[in-house]
């Protein structure tokens, strides 16, 4: 895996003082909860605070496309709703940390709670691993870590082809051979974890308790894999002719569409080849440490998992971006 030591757009750039941005809102969905999945917002104020702690599996947030809709937070009860922040262009979230970027500058910023924003960084994709941010450059030239302090990040990887956080860590994927590594906290240091047989493009994510291979689908019956955790082997684990056309992770599992717009949408439960339904077609979802959370693709409206197969309570009339957040 290339290593550089290079500092990227996400990681320059001064901010001083307070400052009070204006957003503007534009048409955008997540393609995947496992990706850099994943903004701003109303006064978004630069400031020397740290973010509020986390509940443990944190809530829901999101915003509507049309214009002028702001950035809301999930209470936990059907219907209720908090303002946190003006329209951004996209947010980024865990149950640790909520991200928003600009829409007219793309410069990143963190909340810190009720409307309170700082400015942390420059455009960029992000993700995180607990209460840790990384970012990368849209060119993905270099892997960078927020130190904690706006404007401040660390050179931690180089050139990669994607990148994930999730429970079990921080993936890269190297460019051409599509092997992931896992980051070990040391800057510059991954231990290599292989990839599926063959030469299909890799996205990898991750569970509580695994790490996933998902093979790009390209017209035929996609693969999905676990790393077996002796050997190192990935082991396919699709039901027989499960055409897989999306996938979306996070601490509670892995689900699978058929087809992003028509196809039914399973959870894993295994062993591998035992998935159950959990959703009729039509859905974008978000996966946390304890639920499931799906946008409807034609209305926006939002669905939280009840824990029974194709059982959801209504919780917002409409939502074009989710994301998990504090």
């Amino acid at each position: 895996m290339e290593r550089s030591g290079e500092r990227s757009g996400v990681a320059e750039g001064v901010a001083r003082g307070r400052r009070r941005l204006r957003m503007r809102s534009r048409t955008a969905r997540i393609a995947a909860a496992a990706l850099l999945i994943t903004g701003g917002p109303t006064a978004l104020e630069t400031t020397a605070a740290s973010p509020a702690a986390a509940a443990d599996d944190g809530t829901l947030c999101g915003y509507s496309s049309a214009a002028g809709k702001a950035i809301m937070r999930y209470t936990g009860t059907p219907g209720q709703w908090t303002q946190i922040g003006d329209p951004p262009r996209m947010i980024y979230g865990n149950n640790h940390t909520l991200l928003a970027t600009n829409p007219v500058t793309d410069h990143v910023f963190q909340h810190l709670s009720g409307t309170d924003w700082r400015w942390i960084g420059n455009p960029g994709v992000f993700t995180f691993v607990g209460t840790t941010v990384y970012g990368t450059p849209y060119n993905r030239s270099v892997i960078m870590q927020f130190s904690g302090v706006p404007g401040s990040w660390t050179a931690v990887g180089g050139p990669h082809a994607g990148l994930s956080g999730g429970p079990q860590g921080l993936i890269s994927t190297q460019p051409g051979t599509y092997a992931a590594f896992l980051y070990t906290g040391t800057p510059h240091v991954w231990t290599p974890l292989g990839r599926p047989p063959g030469d299909r493009r890799i996205v990898y994510m991750s569970t509580t308790t695994d790490i996933y291979a998902v093979e790009e689908n390209v017209g035929e019956i996609g693969g999905i894999f676990v790393r077996n955790k002796v050997d190192g082997s990935w082991v396919r684990i699709n039901a027989p002719g499960l055409n897989v056309a999306v996938v979306w992770s996070g601490g509670f599992g892995i689900i699978a569409g058929t087809d992003d717009n028509l196809g039914d949408v399973y959870l894993y439960t295994g062993p591998p080849g035992v998935w159950k339904k959990i959703s009729s077609p039509g859905f974008h979802f978000v996966v946390t440490d304890r639920t499931i959370y799906r946008q409807n693709h034609v209305t926006d409206e939002i669905y939280k998992y009840s824990g029974t197969p194709n059982v959801w309570t209504k919780i917002h009339n409409g939502l074009s971006v989710i994301t998990r957040c504090p």
